[in-house]
């Protein structure tokens, strides 16, 4: 399975490639629900998008696949619909992979010599 980044990249290139969406900066802003930057700050460093954000999206590529097929657009509520699903599936394993963080406690110099 892809990591988020990965499938948060595919995303938005499908999204951009089908012109409903024009820079990274709208993505951030209507897709992301965030602001301006967040994708170009992803994408510059690395680091992963937090489980609240691709829910979000998760959820407005949802709610767009509805408008679509009440409005009988296919190819778009098809694309959405597939983009949710591959989506969902990957914030569920990241949901059961994450872990709480667990800091290393350094060993006192005493505790190491008694032992």
């Amino acid at each position: 399975m892809k990591d988020l980044n990965e499938l948060l990249y595919e995303i938005y290139d499908e999204l951009k490639i089908h012109g409903l969406v024009e820079s990274g900066n709208e993505f951030s802003r209507e897709w992301l629900g965030r602001s301006d930057r967040l994708y170009s700050w992803i994408k510059s460093s690395g680091h992963e998008p937090n489980l609240a954000v691709m829910t979000g999206l998760y959820t407005r590529l949802d709610l767009k696949c509805w408008e679509a097929i009440r409005a009988k657009e296919h190819l778009h509520s098809a694309l959405y619909e597939e983009l949710a699903d591959r989506l969902w599936e990957a914030i569920r394993a990241e949901s059961i992979r994450k872990t709480p963080n667990r800091r290393k406690k350094a060993v006192a110099d005493d505790a190491q010599a008694g032992a």
